[in-house]
């Protein structure tokens, strides 16, 4: 378990319009729970938890993810990095379906 967990909310209150998701993964990097190179060390008590979903509202009540860190300044550089890769608006856009189609192995 990372010694500090804090959740990361939005400079406004809005719905998730996009999201960068290899920013996000950027993030996890960063923080020490990826590798750039495979040698590198993975910390497993680092990363992102409960990030909010497209369409979602979020507000004071309601944060863009939780950031499981080892430092305050890890956590303020993951913070930002989230804020900016999460786009915000006044109104709900239409979320893409999750699944597309169901392939059967009959289909193969």
């Amino acid at each position: 378990t990372a010694p500090m967990i804090r959740p990361v909310y939005a400079d406004r209150a809005g719905y998730v319009q996009t999201m960068n998701t290899r920013e996000l993964g950027l993030a996890v990097v960063a923080l020490g729970g990826g590798r750039v190179r495979a040698a590198d060390p993975i910390d497993y008590a680092v990363g992102l938890s409960e990030i909010i979903s497209l369409g979602d509202y979020a507000d004071d009540g309601k944060p863009l993810a939780f950031v499981h860190a080892r430092t305050d300044t890890q956590y303020e550089q993951i913070a930002n990095m989230i804020r900016n890769a999460i786009c915000i608006g006044d109104e709900k856009s239409s979320v893409p379906p999750a699944v597309y189609r169901r392939i059967s192995l009959a289909e193969i």
